[in-house]
């Protein structure tokens, strides 16, 4: 069994968050708080969601992003040491593939 202590958090507009709620609520092992963010001057800045997930959907959430470019689109994601602001599709493949490698080295330490 894959440990589900993986954060992976992405920044976006409220509605792209609307879409990635709907789409997270029909995820299997993951949970997921969204909220805002607010400016210094009480206007909401951005929406920021925090997945808690196993490492295998994370390729899985990067693939439904691409699908949803352009008609919305997150401003960041992150996930442990790596960050990408404004990801355009190919930064979603090498995320993707970078991703697909550490749960090949994870199955063959199991």
């Amino acid at each position: 069994m894959e440990s589900s202590n993986n954060l992976l958090t992405i920044s976006g507009s409220e509605e792209f968050m609307d879409i990635l709620r709907d789409f997270l609520s029909e995820t299997p092992e993951t949970e997921h708080l969204i909220s805002e963010r607010k400016n210094l001057d009480g206007d909401t800045g951005t929406w920021i969601a925090v997945i808690s997930l196993v490492l295998s959907q994370v390729p899985h959430i990067l693939d439904f992003i691409a699908k949803n470019k352009p008609q919305t689109s997150p401003t960041r994601i992150k996930f442990g040491d790596i960050e990408i602001v404004n990801p355009a599709e190919k930064d979603l493949e090498v995320f993707r593939m970078f991703i697909q490698n550490k749960i090949k080295e994870a199955s063959i330490k199991n």
